[in-house]
């Protein structure tokens, strides 16, 4: 149930952060899908312990076989959905995301497809044994992927947070006291993100300095050459 939770938060969290507004799903359909597969689960015989085998050891059951198939089928789709609404832009942490997730559903087609033959056909016991873990290459191989894709994005928001801090520390040096406190002010009111604060800092700093109002230390000189080279797509020329 907490990978369906979380498969189906980070499939809402897309749908806002990429204006798909109309793409959300509703919480009512989470209760569904689990419900879905809950059901069937309740009326598998002898359940015991939660164990990795726990399917394999009674595949046998027709409970079984659905509550997995469904379960599986619910991930995929899910994934499928998110990997819809990624592919549209294409940014390095959601290349992370777009293979992973196709690794996933790779993952979870294999797992039907197995769970369908160990069920039904006169499958042997070695058949089962061999096959069980056919899809987990693709599912955690997915899985690290999509982790990575996390990663980037924590790291890129902390390298952000991190330059616009500087770069406004920068541009607050010879301003009256209160000069950070309102360029922080005003950066909240404006919905600005830490690159936008970071552009805005770099774009004053750059200017004063061209027109011999500010000096930078070497340092400082080395440290904002490499920030401005970051954001030299970015920044408009000013004309003082």
């Amino acid at each position: 149930m907490s990978a369906v939770t979380a498969m189906f938060s980070f499939h809402n969290a897309v749908a806002v952060e990429r204006n798909y507004s109309s793409r959300r799903l509703p919480w009512w359909s989470l209760f569904l899908a689990v419900a879905a597969f809950a059901v069937p689960f309740a009326f598998i015989n002898d359940p015991g312990h939660t164990s990795t085998r726990f399917v394999l050891d009674r595949l046998s059951q027709t409970s079984v076989w659905l509550f997995a198939t469904i379960y599986t089928v619910v991930m995929g789709l899910l994934a499928g959905l998110t990997l819809w609404m990624l592919s549209a832009k294409r940014t390095a942490p959601t290349v992370l995301w777009v293979v992973g997730l196709s690794l996933m559903m790779v993952s979870d087609v294999l797992e039907v497809a197995y769970l369908a033959a160990a069920h039904f056909s006169p499958a042997s016991q070695a058949f089962r044994e061999q096959y069980y873990y056919v899809a987990e290459l693709p599912f955690f191989s997915g899985v690290a992927l999509a982790v990575l894709g996390f990663i980037w994005i924590l790291g890129a928001r902390a390298f952000w947070w991190t330059a616009a801090r500087w770069t406004l520390s920068v541009d607050a040096r010879g301003q009256h006291s209160s000069y950070r406190t309102q360029r922080l002010a005003l950066a909240r009111w404006r919905h600005w993100s830490n690159r936008q604060l970071a552009f805005d800092s770099a774009a004053n700093v750059r200017d004063r300095v061209k027109i011999g109002l500010q000096e930078l230390t070497l340092p400082e000189t080395l440290v904002f050459g490499v920030v401005e080279r970051t954001l030299s797509n970015k920044l408009e020329e000013v004309t003082p």
